[in-house]
Parts: structure tokens; C-alpha cells; sequence
């Protein structure tokens, strides 16, 4: 019966793990739209603890089955029926899955963007997953159908988790992108226009930069790129030298006040829209 185990094991851990894939995926866009804040993550998940925890009941159901299957012989007969009956129900959690991952793709109206950073944290959920199943089909292969369903069940605070434990690192490299972005605005030193206010400051930028492109060199930050790290992308991947003016947005809820961001940018005339 070992090779109806490794088949069946095999079955498991495959649809496991692209339930995780698409779910990783949808709490990644999640994540990446509160800018990796944990606490709004936070918050995101226990105003949608419904969805998110309460109608996995397949999943919860699962476990419930595996918990008792601990206590029957491993040859059993139910045992079996137990594992194939799991593996049903997993089967209709992808699918399911799959189903409402195609709905909130098709609703959304920001897409998930492959970014670095975004990868860094894809990269490592993958590789936790990886080694969390690995250590458990090496140590305690008898737990697997407990353990899988448990870990996919809570995989929102495992990504909450793997992005605190790899916060200091991304600061590192938020900070050097900054600083090289101080360098590159210093060197070009670009006549700066800064727009800001609670609202209206999008329209704003289009409107001053569609007086003064007839005549000059502009440059506008793109889209809604108001934040210090939004800000920072743009001026080192875009702007460029023979851009005399620069026109740009900045929040102005930004995490730490203006002060990051006029560390950034030294605006040489300041609109403020509507407060």
C-alpha cells in the first residue's frame, strides 16, 4: 500500500499547492494595494474575517476529518477512504477557489504588479511553503492531511508574518533607493513644482502640465505617484536631464508627514488644492 500512499500524497500536496498559489496571490494584490503596511493588512483581514476564515468551512472540514483519521490504523481501510474523501474536498476548494480568483481578476480595477519587492515577498512565501512541506512529509508524513489544510487555512497571517520578518530588509533597500534619488534630483536640479491637498491634486498637475508643455521641457509623476517610495521610482527610472520642469504630487497623508518628502523633493512653488 506504500505506492496508493505516495500517489495519494502526491495528489494532495499538488492541489495544496496551487490553492496556495491563487490565494497567495489574491492576499499579495491585497497587500501591495496598503503598500505593505501591516497594520492595514491587518485590518483588511479582520473586516474580512468572513470571507477570509469563516466560509473555508471545506477546508475547516478537512481538518476536522484528518483530526479524527489520527486515531485509525494506518492500513484501515477508512483511513483511506479518509485520505481520497480529503482529497475530493481539497479538489473542490481549488476549484472554487480558481472560480473566485477569476471574478475578483475580472472586478479589479488595479491589477497585481510583479515589482521587486512584490517578488521578494512571492519568493519567500514559496519557499516557506516549500520547506514547511518538506519538514513535515520527512519528520511527520502521517500529519500531512492536518497540517496542509491548517496551513492554507491561515495563510493570510503567514503572509502578514513573512512581511514583518522581512520589513528591516526592504528598509534597507528603500533607503538606498531614496538616497539615490536625493543624489540624481540634486545633480539634475530640475525647477520643481509641488502640488498637494486632499483632493484634486491629480487634475491639477494635468492642468499645469498642459500650460507649460508648449513651451518647456516637463515632466509629471505618472498616474497618482505621491507617496516618498512612489516618488523615488519615478525620479530614478524616469526622469531625465533635459526635464526642466518637474511636476509633482505628494500625499499628504504620507507615513512620517512632509517631512520624508521634502527631504525628497525642494519644491521651488508649492499649490495646494483643496484641504
Amino acid at each position: 500500500m506504500e505506492i496508493v500512499d505516495l500517489v495519494l500524497n502526491f495528489i494532495f500536496i499538488t492541489i495544496s499547492f496551487f490553492i496556495f498559489l491563487i490565494n497567495l496571490l489574491w492576499y499579495l494584490q491585497v497587500l501591495q494595494i496598503l503598500e505593505y503596511f501591516n497594520l492595514k493588512f491587518l485590518r483588511w483581514i479582520k473586516r474580512n474575517y468572513i470571507s477570509v476564515f469563516l466560509k473555508n468551512y471545506l477546508l475547516l472540514f478537512i481538518i476536522l476529518i484528518n483530526i479524527f483519521s489520527i486515531f485509525i490504523s494506518k492500513n484501515n481501510f477508512f483511513n483511506y477512504f479518509l485520505k481520497t474523501l480529503s482529497i475530493l474536498l481539497l479538489l473542490i476548494v481549488l476549484l472554487s477557489n480558481y472560480k473566485i480568483f477569476k471574478k475578483r481578476k475580472e472586478l479589479s480595477k488595479k491589477g497585481l504588479v510583479f515589482t521587486k519587492r512584490l517578488n521578494r515577498v512571492l519568493y519567500l512565501n514559496i519557499t516557506v511553503f516549500i520547506l514547511f512541506v518538506f519538514l513535515i512529509y520527512l519528520l511527520i508524513p502521517d500529519y500531512i492531511y492536518l497540517l496542509m489544510p491548517i496551513y492554507l487555512y491561515i495563510l493570510p497571517i503567514v503572509v502578514l508574518l513573512l512581511n514583518i520578518i522581512i520589513l528591516p530588509f526592504e528598509k534597507l533597500i528603500n533607503n538606498y533607493y531614496f538616497n539615490d534619488a536625493i543624489k540624481k534630483i540634486e545633480k539634475l536640479k530640475p525647477f520643481i513644482i509641488a502640488i498637494t491637498g486632499s483632493y484634486g491634486k491629480t487634475s491639477t498637475k494635468f492642468f499645469i502640465n498642459q500650460i507649460l508643455k508648449k513651451k518647456l521641457n516637463t515632466f509629471m509623476t505618472p498616474e497618482s505617484y505621491n507617496t516618498a517610495m512612489g516618488l523615488t521610482k519615478v525620479i530614478r527610472n524616469d526622469l531625465k536631464e533635459n526635464d526642466k520642469i518637474f511636476i509633482v504630487e505628494l500625499a499628504e497623508n504620507e507615513v512620517g508627514g512632509f517631512k520624508r518628502l521634502l527631504k525628497l523633493i525642494k519644491p521651488n512653488i508649492s499649490v495646494v488644492t483643496s484641504v
